[in-house]
């Protein structure tokens, strides 16, 4: 199954082998979010303020969860918890069976990006211009980490660093225990992309109408591809291959 939202204010399963709809949910507003797949649930945001938790094969609604504000991050689900930011300028730990609040940690501004959760700690980007590490459990704050703009692009967390982009126009690399900065690349433009790390490398596009490749480690450039258009497709890599999408319509392979 293939699931995914759409600014008409549904979300739809396709089958993924022929396209055919097998089911769609209409939520109160457009869906930026993208869903997230655990046990036996599709779990997204909306517009409408409401993060959703559906049947995955049925569709049919298991419960919501009003936040104060729209919804375009993208849950996170570890160890029966469901993160999720929201414009209300919160980041939220939901439980992932019934929909009932655990804890909700408030930064100084909105919350874009969606959390990244590894080793017992959430990773997340805020508008404010920080990076928070907070602790899974309880939503106690580990570490922030402040770079020179807003942060939508959501963290990467992989051989014990964190990468994020900001609208500074740097892509960072942060120590994921203490969020001491290791490294820091500076692009041309505003970094809205989400990083992807594979094989010792850091994928990220960034306004300025690139994709770089980045030594994981050093953060030195390896290679970059000039597209022209302002990216803010964040990478995916399979198969010895990086895609990604263009605003003017292009859903690039590269080697």
């Amino acid at each position: 199954m293939v699931y995914c939202g759409s600014s008409d204010g549904h979300i739809y399963a396709l089958d993924a082998g022929t396209g055919r709809e097998r089911w769609r949910f209409e939520t109160g507003d457009e869906v930026t979010s993208s869903p997230a797949v655990s046990g036996g649930m599709v779990y997204c945001g909306s517009s409408d303020g409401h993060v959703y938790a559906l049947d995955a094969e049925t569709g049919r609604e298991r419960w919501r969860f009003e936040t104060g504000g729209s919804v375009t991050s993208s849950p996170a689900i570890y160890e029966g918890t469901v993160y999720c930011g929201s414009l209300d300028m919160h980041i939220y730990a939901v439980d992932a069976d019934t929909g009932r609040e655990r804890w909700r940690f408030e930064t100084g501004h909105w919350v874009g990006s969606s959390p990244a959760v590894s080793g017992g700690m959430v990773y997340c980007g805020s508008s404010d211009g920080y990076v928070y590490a907070l602790d899974a459990v309880t939503g106690r704050e580990r570490w922030r980490f402040e770079t020179g703009d807003e942060v939508t692009s959501s963290p990467a967390v992989s051989g014990g660093m964190v990468y994020c982009g900001s609208w500074d126009r740097f892509i960072y690399a942060v120590d994921a225990d203490t969020g001491r900065e290791r490294w820091r690349y500076e692009t041309w433009g505003e970094v809205l992309s989400s990083p992807a790390v594979s094989g010792g490398m850091v994928y990220c596009g960034s306004s300025d109408g690139h994709v770089y490749a980045l030594d994981a480690e050093t953060g030195g450039e390896r290679w970059r591809f000039e597209e022209g258009c302002f990216l803010y497709s964040s990478p995916v890599v399979s198969g010895g291959a990086v895609f990604t999408g263009s605003p003017a319509g292009y859903l690039y392979a590269l080697e």
